[in-house]
């Protein structure tokens, strides 16, 4: 079986408590199922640290719903901090600086 995030044409299936840290890859396009959003860990708003789940980070941002969908994951270079705010029904938390973001 291959390596989770290591298709390249089809998006790889993820759960709702995949994290950015379950990624090898650098950038991949990923299919989020239907997720509740209460049951989401997201830190961030505007860039999300590695360990937060990421179709809840997708639910936060608007770029899916929380009936899930196709996204395109990319890693991104540490922030300074994380900060947490209420978007589309997706309470994200506050973090301190962290060695990896999305």
């Amino acid at each position: 079986s291959a390596a989770l995030g290591s298709g390249v044409d089809s998006p790889v299936r993820v759960t709702c408590g995949t994290l950015g840290t379950h990624l090898q890859r650098e950038r991949v396009l990923v299919r989020c199922p239907v997720c509740d959003p209460g049951a989401l860990r997201v830190y961030g708003g505007s860039g999300y640290a590695l360990m937060s789940s990421i179709c809840g980070a997708a639910v936060h941002s608007g770029v899916i719903t929380p009936s899930g969908g196709v996204l395109q994951f990319q890693k991104l270079p540490a922030r300074s901090s994380f900060l947490g705010s209420l978007a589309h029904g997706l309470e994200s938390l506050d973090l301190p600086r962290w060695s990896e973001a999305f």
